[in-house]
């Protein structure tokens, strides 16, 4: 199993993993994209 990678966001300090738990998808946009931020808004 790869590490979990430690995630700092507005509001706290999260893990991949524990994002990941509710088995939802989710997007990591490392680049802060804008464009993939307004269409993973939707």
């Amino acid at each position: 199993m790869p590490p979990d990678l430690v995630l700092h966001t507005d509001k706290d300090v999260t893990g991949v993993a524990q994002l990941l738990h509710p088995a939802r998808p989710g997007l990591l946009d490392l680049a802060d994209r804008p464009d993939l931020r307004e269409v993973a808004r939707g």
